[in-house]
């Protein structure tokens, strides 16, 4: 109720309370869910970041469903693609994907800046700088699959 009143005065002058997040995203991000505490609690059950996340959130074979869907329309026919994801979060789709196609070169664009490192320690991946608006790191005409899963939040 505070936070609503303080918006109504800030909005007068076009500002606006927003809680602040703890994975170190880009400024601009939303608050997501933090890698450290995630990828701990995850080990701790013995479960993948993904299966923990599906299972956190009620989603159990989610991801691979979408994966499913993915290869039935020829995401997967090229051998050893490069791809991009927009948004990788914490994995779920990239950890699936990789599996998948054995990709030669993966980039991602991630603005939670822990998961970003984080991916790219794990899975040897490229996490690309994020500015949430651009994939201006990327060379042109040079991704085979790009895709990008639950950024619209």
């Amino acid at each position: 109720m505070i936070k609503k009143i303080i918006n109504l005065m800030f909005g007068i002058v076009g500002l606006k309370l927003i809680k602040t997040n703890a994975s170190g995203s880009n400024p601009g991000t939303l608050s997501y869910i933090s890698a450290k505490e995630t990828i701990l609690n995850a080990r701790k059950e013995g479960l993948s970041v993904c299966d923990y996340v599906e299972k956190m959130w009620n989603q159990e074979g989610e991801t691979q469903k979408v994966i499913d869907n993915m290869e039935k329309l020829g995401a997967f026919k090229n051998i050893n693609p490069t791809v991009c994801e927009i948004g990788a979060g914490t994995g779920r789709y990239l950890e699936k994907v990789i599996d998948k196609c054995n990709p030669a070169r993966y980039e991602s664009y991630e603005t939670a800046l822990d998961w970003a490192e984080w991916l790219e320690k794990e899975y040897n991946i490229i996490s690309q700088k994020s500015d949430g608006y651009s994939l201006e790191n990327t060379e042109d005409k040079s991704i085979d699959i790009i895709h990008s899963h639950g950024v619209f939040v």
